[in-house]
């Protein structure tokens, strides 16, 4: 139950706002969205989004410090910067976590319609700062192999393994956090059709 979660509700808001069964079932929707955001566990996974952001920037930080210690003189340089952007990426994906789930509580309460739109803003900027933390670190890393000879050449292969199974690990969280996307995603829409069913009756 982590900040992935908060998709799907992201998901499930936008489906109200694409189902075109008239005001009616709009409204119907409306109300079995706003009854599951104000679910207990709907609750718990943003504040667990929440925790999963702060303890990740840490992680990220710890990793990138642990491998500037391990390479020589005249790589160091580029790790710190590296560690810098790790960091301030770290921090700016907290804060952006804290600010979406804020803002993503406040509209749901307010206006459904405008839900599906903030979390596609957040998403895209997520996914921007990720490609540009990504693209600072890969030109450091070859400024700092370029440079380095001898010894400083097995330092950067040591570095690069420990950038690979940091990227591996990001990859299998990722595809583990789709799936559990996925099947959050099945039991809110299984939620939302006993809800339906529910009004019907």
């Amino acid at each position: 139950m982590k900040p992935k979660q908060l998709l799907v509700i992201g998901l499930l808001v936008g489906y109200v706002l694409g189902a075109r069964a008239g005001r009616e079932r709009y409204e119907q929707l409306a109300r079995g969205a706003r009854r599951l955001w104000e679910n207990p566990r709907v609750t718990r996974v943003r504040e667990e989004a929440i925790v999963y952001a702060r303890e990740q920037g840490p992680v990220l930080l710890s990793k990138a410090e642990s491998a500037a210690k391990a390479t020589p003189a005249l790589i160091a340089d580029a790790a710190g910067k590296t560690a810098g952007i790790a960091k301030d990426a770290a921090g700016k994906t907290a804060d952006l976590a804290r600010d979406a789930a804020g803002k993503t509580a406040g509209i749901a309460r307010d206006a459904a319609e405008k839900t599906a739109g903030i979390a596609k803003d957040a998403a895209g900027k997520t996914a921007e700062l990720a490609k540009d933390a990504a693209g600072r670190t890969t030109g450091l890393a070859r400024g700092a192999v370029e440079k380095t000879t001898g010894l400083a050449k097995d330092a950067v292969e040591k570095t690069t393994g420990a950038a690979r199974d940091i990227a591996d690990r990001t990859v299998s969280s990722a595809t583990d956090a789709a799936g559990r996307v996925a099947e959050t995603r099945d039991r809110a829409l299984a939620e939302l059709g006993n809800i339906d069913e529910d009004d019907t009756v």
